[in-house]
């Protein structure tokens, strides 16, 4: 290359830097163009609010009642631990958010236009709708009403190219739609409206005004938008990865909406987790009450045979001292061998369970079976909840997940050392009941040498006592049962309910508009110069001409 043509090639900032001046008023008319442009994107774009609360997912060492031990037998089957971020999907899962969103009145969105700005009016709505949930409705897309009370009318219209349709009642989308809807139609004020798609009531309230150049309009909202809309704007997440503290937040453009959600979705959230720990409780009472009727009834037929027996007999009350001892005995022995097959019973329903794959999370409580056991209690405590817990994860996550899978493996193992316990505990029973039964051989062989009247009074005497005792075993189980499901709660607690963190709106962010404004106005007029003057071919002024040529200028 020449030293000719390095020079032309060379760039002269400072003739650059005077065309950039000589335009000056370029740059000012765009600066002003841009800056008005986000001033109006400020203004005419509706506002968004963040909102927040804060709940306590766990109390780890938590106190127990009046002492370190467990208040009551088998009430420790009802708590439960879980990992913060299993919660947390728990939490934002779909049936939680869907049981929330059920609570609310989210169904319908009102709208108010003024000044080309369209706002939610969610807290003071302009009229109230109230579908008829027996119809076929059109919903996500705007129905406009223009309401003249001093024709005592309203106009509804609506218009749409493909209007989808909603089934109300079953809260179900619809796979059919209309094509090219269009709707507009006039009724009178206190009439319901009824088209093709619509049909609905509505309430005017005496203190709403309709002043020309103000415009509403309402949407009909379905449950899965509605889902799909808060599951994705719903951020939940721990204070810090050791932290049980979670934060919850969404964004909206009304704060009281919502604040409402998110209390709303806190509370759904642990009414499940009380009502999901106090099952175990409730299915325990429910099968002591069934063995409470059948014992009930035996207990009346033996009072019923009793008062029969005194009555043939003379009077006779009750059996001697020696058949009292003998009978005392044999009651004894017949309550152990109750209790042991009761036991015997429970295990085999466990090793049933485990070889059928049922759902182990039903698996009542050793102790309404009289199991004192240390580690079948253990096992069966750890096997409940790890079922509850993978089973809540897996409404969240894919079976392939390796949290999924630990917990699958762990489990496994659980159930088979389960397995091994309970039939350990069955080989014992039965070692128990070969004995029992020997002793109760023995006792019936002295107790038939009896006479014959005071044999049948001891009998029955026997029955009554060992139907007595049971009754009054099984009242005291269901009692021990409803006071731990009375006195149990969640470890979980609203710290903070949603509140309006920064207190004004989050978007639009002006500061950061109004300098992407800034930057483009400057950006625009300077690459307008820089390809103007590359393109530009001619020799403008004798300063160029001497920069570009070597040869003398007269």
């Amino acid at each position: 290359m020449t030293n000719e043509q390095a020079l032309a090639d060379t760039i002269d900032l400072r003739a650059i830097f005077r065309k950039i001046l000589g335009r000056w008023w370029l740059f000012a008319i765009s600066l002003a163009l841009c800056g008005a442009a986000g001033v109006a994107y400020i203004k005419l774009t509706p506002k968004q609010y963040l909102v927040r609360a804060v709940i306590l997912m766990s109390e780890k060492g938590r106190n127990k009642i009046g002492s370190s031990e467990e208040f009551l037998k088998g009430s420790a089957l009802l708590g439960g631990n879980a990992e913060v971020e299993d919660m947390v999907a728990v939490l934002t899962s779909y049936a939680n958010i869907t049981k929330t969103l059920k609570r609310l009145d989210f169904g319908i969105s009102y709208f108010e236009t003024r000044n080309f700005l369209t706002t939610e009016k969610y807290e003071y709505p302009p009229f109230f709708v109230h579908l008829d949930t027996m119809a076929v409705q059109v919903y996500g897309i705007p129905i406009k009403v223009d309401v003249d009370r001093a024709a005592g009318t309203y106009r509804v219209r609506a218009k749409a190219k493909y209007a989808p349709l909603y089934n109300v009642q079953k809260q179900v989308e619809l796979l059919d739609f209309i094509t090219d809807y269009e709707v507009d139609q006039v009724a009178r004020i206190g009439d319901p409206f009824v088209a093709e798609g619509l049909s609905f009531s509505i309430e005017f309230p005496e203190d709403r005004n309709y002043p020309s150049g103000v415009s509403h309009h309402f949407t009909i909202n379905s449950l899965d938008a509605l889902i799909a809309e808060y599951r994705a704007k719903t951020i939940a997440a721990p204070v810090s990865d050791e932290s049980s503290i979670v934060h919850v937040s969404t964004m909206g453009e009304v704060v009281k909406k919502e604040k409402l959600y998110i209390n709303t979705l806190l509370d759904t959230y642990i009414e499940g987790e009380l009502y999901r720990r106090q099952q175990k409780g409730r299915r325990t009472i429910n099968f002591i009450d069934g063995q409470i009727g059948i014992v009930s009834d035996s207990l009346k037929q033996v009072e019923t045979s009793m008062e029969g027996f005194r009555g043939t007999s003379g009077g006779m009350m009750s059996a001697t001292t020696t058949s009292d001892a003998l009978f005392q005995e044999r009651s004894r022995l017949e309550r152990d061998r109750s209790t042991l097959i009761s036991r015997r019973q429970y295990c085999l329903s466990i090793m049933d369970k485990i070889r059928s794959q049922s759902d182990l999370r039903n698996v009542p409580a050793p102790s309404s079976s009289g199991i004192d056991d240390p580690v079948l209690n253990n096992l069966v405590m750890e096997i409940t909840r790890l079922s509850a817990e993978l089973a809540a994860l897996n409404l969240t996550t894919v079976k392939t997940n390796p949290t999924v899978i630990a917990m699958e493996r762990k489990l496994k193992n659980l159930t088979g050392s389960l397995a091994q316990t309970a039939e350990s505990l069955v080989e014992q029973v039965d070692i128990s009941l070969q004995e029992l039964e020997r002793n109760l051989s023995r006792i019936n062989y002295q107790f038939n040498q009896l006479p014959e009247n005071e044999r049948k009074l001891g009998n029955i005497e026997r029955k009554f006592k060992l139907s007595e005792s049971l009754y009054n075993y099984l009242m005291e189980k269901r009692a021990e049962a409803g006071i731990a499901i009375a006195s149990d709660q969640v470890d979980k607690y609203v710290v903070d309910e949603a509140l309006n963190v920064a207190g004004k709106p989050v978007k639009p962010a002006r500061k950061m508009i109004m300098m992407i404004s800034m930057v483009i106005g400057l950006v625009l007029p300077l690459s307008f110069i820089l390809i103007k003057d590359f393109f530009n071919d001619s020799i403008a002024d004798l300063d160029q001409l001497k920069r570009l040529s070597p040869i003398p200028v007269l």
